[in-house]
């Protein structure tokens, strides 16, 4: 994301980005506020980055959403707006009932297991 604030300068502001994929909500958010703390920033314009870890989406297109807060986390620098695209073209599995289930069914997977036991 690539953002100017005019000449204000920041020092650590805090940045929030979201999944979506077209229903209402995100899947998934991310934001320094949570998780770790707001990344040192100057002044002018910045790129920022955030690197996920073991997500599992299932295939669909994916919209990517960002907002950027103050320093104090209080109103919004920057309105939460879309600020990317993109697409999981692989599914989990194995076979076309796979493909097909991953394509309409909800759009994570998580990694599971079964378990069959007698009941008493």
């Amino acid at each position: 994301m690539r953002r100017r604030f005019g000449e204000a300068e920041l020092t650590s502001p805090h940045v929030r980005m979201g999944i979506s994929d077209d229903r209402p909500g995100n899947l998934a958010l991310f934001s320094t506020r949570v998780g770790g703390g707001a990344p040192e920033w100057g002044s002018g314009e910045v790129g920022v980055r955030c690197a996920l870890r073991g997500a599992w989406l299932l295939t669909r297109v994916y919209q990517l959403w960002s907002s950027v807060r103050g320093e104090q986390a209080f109103g919004d620098l920057s309105d939460c707006q879309p600020v990317g695209t993109f697409r999981i073209t692989d599914a989990p599995g194995k076979g076309p009932v796979a493909v097909a289930h991953a394509a309409t069914d909800g759009p994570v997977h998580i990694q599971h297991g079964w378990e069959v036991r007698a009941c008493r």
